[in-house]
């Protein structure tokens, strides 16, 4: 807890003139919220931080679904050229392989 939400959580009991009891020295209403505005640019500063921090991620895993999408691209490719070559051909085992490639059983 920062030195302005300390003093701030305590700010009921006393009032803003009796600020030095709250700070332990003379403070004027203008340091008081100047601290509490720095503690509060602390805070915003540590979440763009963390969002700066997932967008790289979020960066990250897009790359890898499009390298994963281009390699199943690339393995449907092979299947197409290997179906129509089954397509082709009349031997017995062709026509097993075209099968098990189409999902029939």
């Amino acid at each position: 807890m920062s030195d302005f939400e300390k003093a701030f959580s305590k700010l009921s009991k006393f009032s803003l003139e009796n600020h030095t009891e709250l700070w332990g020295e003379p403070k004027t209403e203008r340091a008081f919220f100047e601290a509490g505005q720095a503690s509060k640019q602390a805070e915003i500063d540590g979440l763009q931080l963390k969002n700066a921090e997932l967008a790289r991620i979020m960066l990250d895993k897009n790359r890898e679904i499009v390298k994963q999408a281009m390699q199943i691209d690339e393995l449907q490719k092979r299947v197409d050229a290997a179906l129509s070559i089954c397509n082709t051909s009349s031997f017995p085992l062709i026509t097993w392989i075209d099968r098990a490639l189409r999902g029939e059983e």
